[in-house]
């Protein structure tokens, strides 16, 4: 019976025999590689080998990349497509290892592949960052995210959230200026120009608080008056419950 024997408990398997075919269907010579991210202290092992009894039937050397010892050319954007990895070739990932990761990402030119570069970082960074604190970094790209081929279901759920919160913030935005800009209009039509300071003040109201202050708009007698009710509204602070 045969037994495989690794000479390293992390090399679990070695598909030896899918080799032959792989360079017979591609045309290209097929290499094995053992990349390793994790920086380790440890010697590598650079061989697999199988044995019948205590004879050895089978003998194979491959050639080992550590990958960390090319940390600093990526981050010099050298491999721009391994950028999202740098947080696991670093000795302490931080935020800064994170903006450098986005930085490589976002000139890719391709959308695709900077959607999948993003999910990737994102995904590998769950490692060694809390998801809320990734969610509120990669926050301005959640567009692009939204474009990968693949994508982890927490953040598929943050994406959702994100969209749904958007739409209603935006609806919020667009009945907050609809309001002031009829406002202003109603002023202009009644008194001429309106300050810039008064148009300021009534752009830092909330929609219900100008929505209170469209009856005064059509019924003060000047822009004094109106002003001083704007103060006032401004100055408002409800009683809690």
């Amino acid at each position: 019976m045969f037994r495989a024997v690794f000479k390293s408990p992390n090399l679990k398997s070695i598909n030896l025999k899918f080799l032959p075919l792989f360079t017979q269907q591609l045309g290209l010579p097929v290499l094995t590689v053992v990349l390793y991210l994790k920086r380790r202290v440890a010697p590598l092992p650079t061989a697999y080998e199988t044995q019948v009894g205590k004879v050895r039937v089978n003998h194979f050397e491959y050639p080992v990349i550590k990958l960390w010892e090319y940390a600093d050319e990526i981050a010099a954007g050298r491999w721009p497509e391994l950028a999202p990895l740098l947080t696991t070739l670093v000795e302490k990932p931080d935020e800064a290892t994170l903006a450098r990761e986005r930085e490589l990402i976002l000139r890719e030119k391709d959308p695709q592949k900077r959607a999948d570069l993003l999910a990737c970082a994102v995904t590998i960074g769950t490692r060694y960052f809390d998801k809320e604190f990734l969610w509120r970094f990669f926050r301005e790209e959640v567009e692009i995210l939204r474009g990968a081929s693949f994508i982890e279901d927490w953040l598929e759920e943050q994406l959702e959230e994100g969209l749904q919160r958007g739409v209603q913030q935006g609806l919020q935005q667009g009945l907050h200026e609809a309001r002031r800009m009829d406002m202003v209009r109603i002023l202009r039509h009644r008194f001429g120009d309106v300050p810039l300071n008064l148009e300021t003040q009534l752009g830092l109201l909330t929609a219900d608080r100008l929505a209170l202050l469209m009856d005064v708009a059509l019924e003060a007698p000047d822009l004094v008056a109106f002003a001083e009710e704007v103060d006032h509204i401004s100055s408002y602070q409800p009683v809690p419950a």
